[in-house]
């Protein structure tokens, strides 16, 4: 098991198996109490300032409100690589980043997912010319031409917001990622309003519309590259909200992408303080998705 010489397990999925997975409206999990209490504690005491968040968020602008920043887990990582630096980052960060984008996380995931992800997405084998078990893991960009999949473990906040709004509605996410899981790590002293993970399922023909949020109540958007994001997003007004999770420190949702895998979170009320999280990512190399779309002339 992964462990900290400090700490113990240090597994997001130490408490899961294959019986706690929940199929409706899309394969997912949901833990509370997801890390010991010791682990939890020192990740929580040693969260990033927001300003380093910010700093570190690959090609992103000075602060906005209610925006997205993360800290890629390469940058943890090769934090550590610099000698005459200060370190960035508590050690315990290192160890449950590099945890967390390593081979034996992926095949943790496998483990309580493969069966359904072979079923479900297909195409991800297919692609990689080989069981899910046998693949190569990499850090998002650290790989190489032999990756088959590529791992993310992401330090992130919705950033402090003065007037109520939805950082993203309903939405799947781009179809190269294989699975995404949140872990929230609220601050104790915020006492503000929604930003729940709402799960939604669409009964009819919903109308996909372009990235927005919502502001006063008004539906604001925003056009995008298909090419880019390869998501759709959609009018929350079309879609049955079938579970709710509460924004609460400690609390993990983690499930397979898909066009079923309709998420999107709840409007915020005004905070001055960062809706904080972790984001663990899974994804077929980008060009290795490419190549498969025009190979099979597939359209998404």
């Amino acid at each position: 098991s992964p462990t900290d010489s400090s700490f113990g397990n240090l597994s997001i999925l130490q408490n899961v198996s294959k019986q706690d997975v929940r199929m409706n409206p899309f394969p997912h999990i949901v833990i509370e109490n997801t890390l010991p209490r010791v682990v939890y504690d020192a990740l929580a005491s040693t969260f990033p300032y927001d300003s380093k968040v910010v700093d570190l968020s690959l090609g992103q602008k000075p602060m906005g409100q209610n925006i997205r920043y993360n800290i890629q887990a390469r940058s943890v990582l090769q934090s550590k690589e610099r000698p005459f630096s200060p370190p960035s980052f508590d050690p315990i960060w290192y160890n449950f980043v590099k945890y967390h984008t390593s081979p034996h996380f992926f095949r943790e995931v496998v483990e309580i997912f493969g069966d359904i992800l072979k079923r479900d997405r297909p195409e991800v084998e297919d692609i990689a010319s080989k069981k899910l078990e046998d693949f190569n893991v990499a850090v998002r960009g650290l790989a190489n031409s032999d990756t088959d999949v590529i791992l993310d473990c992401q330090i992130g906040i919705n950033s402090p917001l003065s007037w109520r709004s939805r950082v993203r509605g309903p939405h799947y996410d781009k179809l190269y990622k294989i699975f995404s899981g949140l872990l929230y790590m609220r601050h104790f002293e915020d006492v503000s309003k929604g930003a729940e993970l709402e799960l939604y399922a669409c009964d009819s023909n919903c109308t996909s519309v372009s990235l927005f949020y919502e502001t006063f109540s008004s539906l604001v958007k925003f056009k995008l590259p298909t090419s880019v994001y390869e998501s759709k997003h959609y009018d929350p007004s079309e879609l049955k909200v079938l579970a709710t999770h509460p924004y609460a420190n400690n609390y993990l949702v983690f499930f397979l992408n898909s066009k079923r895998a309709l998420h999107g979170v709840s409007p915020r009320a005004p905070t001055k303080k960062s809706r904080r999280l972790l984001n663990f990512i899974a994804e077929v190399p980008m060009h290795r998705w490419i190549n498969w779309k025009k190979k099979h002339h597939r359209k998404f």
